[in-house]
């Protein structure tokens, strides 16, 4: 089987997004997206499985804020591979906002960019692997805090 028929009008669980990337089996193209599998297992691990909502397909991994399709409302976050060794992130605010920004950046900083989008765009603070003890509070990015901050 070469991938799964997905339907971008439903939340996907974490895990089948994962096992939808893995579907295409060994070679170039798993390779070539392995560090979308790595945006996975981030999330994952920083327990934002149940907050976030996901969906893929061959256009590339959407994440949304909102349970409903990405399309209609909330916060959405398109991610897609622009070359072997770099990722483009798309944020759109839907419906009918102006608000939207493009950024494409080397495949070793996709996490951190996926963080700081989460951040500015969605106000979910996680920790970046390069802050340190004289980071901002609740790992939310320089500059920024959190209403919840002490």
């Amino acid at each position: 089987m070469f991938g799964k028929q997905i339907n971008l009008q439903t939340k996907q669980d974490w895990n089948d997004i994962r096992q939808y990337y893995l579907s295409f089996g060994e070679g170039p193209w798993l390779d070539r997206h392995r560090p979308m599998l790595d945006l996975i297992t981030w999330i994952e691990r920083e327990g934002l499985a149940e907050t976030l909502y996901g969906k893929v397909g061959l256009s590339g991994l959407w994440i949304s804020d909102q349970p409903s399709s990405p399309f209609r409302d909330g916060n959405m976050l398109q991610i897609s591979m622009a070359t072997a060794d770099s990722i483009l992130f798309e944020y759109h605010r839907v419906p009918g906002s102006s608000d939207g920004m493009k950024k494409t950046v080397p495949t070793t900083e996709a996490v951190e960019c996926l963080r700081q989008f989460l951040a500015y765009k969605f106000g979910i603070h996680r920790p970046s692997k390069n802050s340190g003890p004289d980071g901002p509070p609740n790992g939310s990015p320089r500059g920024i805090v959190s209403e919840s901050s002490p």
